[in-house]
């Protein structure tokens, strides 16, 4: 007899910042409870370079027969911890950079959310819940609560009826309780009640008042006050969608790859171009005709989008060199990969010469530039997320050339 392990179900991470599109940003773990349920039930949980990966046991007892070892039951929970290994994640990430602190990101095979935003348009079982985007979003935050707690609320009954239910409408606590007249507020009751669910599994979670949905929120005493970005919440119930479904069946081979998608953050790029040696003696009634109104920085991506300059806004920079900003049409996405062949060129063609210039901090005294000249700058920097400056309608993302 023969022990081998087959994919009960795989987790991938993408995020578009990448050329592969997979994320290098986050460390999967299963929690405390899934890790006793993986040993329980012979599973193995694999790190891959995409996510993850989970392995059921089966036992080959000959040709064709195969059978599960401890297969499991029709009401699993397999839960992981996201923790972020990238601190710059938020940086270049299409999220909220700040949110309280006891709020996580909570994504499940619960939500039926299956795209055609694979490559090629396959389909893919998205993790997030909301259907008009691909990607997670603020939407998918939960606050993160203890396992009992004290719920407190006004009321005009005398008695209310309270009850958690978990995410597939197993009720977890159903009682009846008594208000008492509120003494800042004679003409209103209230209630005081302690919720423990404590003995339960940590799940996501949902508190009704007479029937009527008063929150929802993550319950985990060993998760709570910790430092986390989010869980991944994997059921096998009935309540989960035939797509979203996997099984420990050794007569199968398919298995679902569950797919958690970030966008990459946008900003407005503006650079800054400074005139430390060409035209440096000259003041802007002085320049040339055509500069810097025939001007522009190209964008190979992308032809429709126009960096130009900004003539209403030239400021002396430090030094007392002017300098002329050129601001892009529309926000441009950030990525890992440097964008290649961006030119400060006239838009016309061709410049005033070949290509010079310096990046952030160059430092060329090259007294020999021509005054009264521009000299077109080849292979101009991207700005990235390390020049971003959040700003009220749109983040800026501003870099200095000097020219």
């Amino acid at each position: 007899m023969m022990i081998r392990y087959k994919t009960l179900f795989s987790i991938d991470i993408l995020h578009n910042f990448y050329a592969n599109g997979a994320s290098r940003d986050f460390a999967l773990a299963p929690t405390d409870e899934t890790v006793e349920t993986l040993r329980s039930f012979d599973l193995l949980f694999r790190p891959t370079s995409r996510g993850a990966t989970v392995l059921y046991q089966v036992q080959e007892r000959g040709r064709n027969d195969s059978v599960r070892t401890r297969p499991l039951g029709d009401d699993a929970l397999l839960t992981f911890k996201l923790i972020i290994r990238n601190n710059a994640f938020l940086n270049y990430t299409d999220l909220p950079i700040d949110h309280a602190p006891n709020e996580i990101y909570y994504f499940s095979n619960l939500t039926g959310n299956k795209q055609t935003t694979g490559p090629g348009g396959s389909d893919q079982l998205l993790l997030t819940q909301w259907k008009d985007t691909a990607f997670a979003s603020k939407r998918d935050r939960l606050e993160l609560w203890p396992q009992r707690f004290q719920f407190e609320a006004q009321t005009g009954k005398r008695s209310t009826l309270l009850e958690v239910k978990s995410q597939v409408d197993a009720s977890l606590v159903k009682k009846r309780i008594y208000s008492i007249a509120d003494p800042a507020e004679p003409d209103k009751r209230k209630f005081s009640e302690t919720v423990n669910l404590l003995g339960r599994r940590p799940q996501k979670v949902r508190l009704f008042v007479d029937d009527k949905r008063e929150m929802k929120f993550y319950a985990d005493d060993r998760l709570y006050g910790k430092t986390l970005f989010g869980v991944i919440a994997i059921f096998r119930h009935s309540k989960v969608s035939r797509d979203y479904a996997f099984e420990d069946d050794p007569a199968k081979d398919d298995f679902p790859t569950y797919t958690l998608r970030f966008n990459r953050r946008q900003s407005i790029w503006r650079y800054n171009v400074i005139l430390k040696n060409q035209l440096r003696d000259s003041d802007p009634h002085e320049w040339p005709a055509d500069w810097p109104s025939k001007w522009s920085i190209s964008y190979p991506p992308d032809e429709a989008v126009a960096i130009t300059p900004q003539t209403n806004d030239i400021y002396q920079a430090t030094g007392g060199f002017y300098a002329v900003p050129f601001v892009s049409n529309r926000a441009l996405p950030f990525a890992s990969a440097p964008v290649s062949g961006m030119r400060l060129q006239k838009k016309n063609g061709n410049g005033n010469g070949t290509g010079h210039g310096h990046g952030e901090g160059g430092d060329d005294d090259d007294d020999e530039s021509p005054i009264g000249a521009i000299r077109e700058v080849a292979n101009l920097p991207a700005p990235d997320f390390a020049n971003l400056k959040p700003g009220k309608d749109s983040n800026v993302s501003e870099i200095n050339i000097y020219v």
